[in-house]
């Protein structure tokens, strides 16, 4: 699913309202960001998240793709 998003979608730049739309609802939700709880990796050990930060403005600044 990541490497899918990641050839398909330019994810820097759009708004808050554009990402729930295109992700849906995150699992956890602060001002300026919001974590996707991604399940299991390959391995069924660790599991992955998605983070999405905003900038002042709303709009997509940063993500970071992690297992933990």
């Amino acid at each position: 699913m990541m490497n899918r998003l990641r050839e398909d979608y330019i994810l820097i730049g759009k708004s808050k309202i554009e990402i729930i739309n295109l992700l849906g609802k995150p699992s956890d939700i602060t001002n300026k960001v919001y974590d996707y709880y991604l399940g299991y990796s390959g391995t069924g050990i660790n599991t992955g998240s998605l983070r999405i930060s905003f900038d002042s403005k709303g709009k997509v600044s940063e993500i970071i793709v992690w297992q933990g």
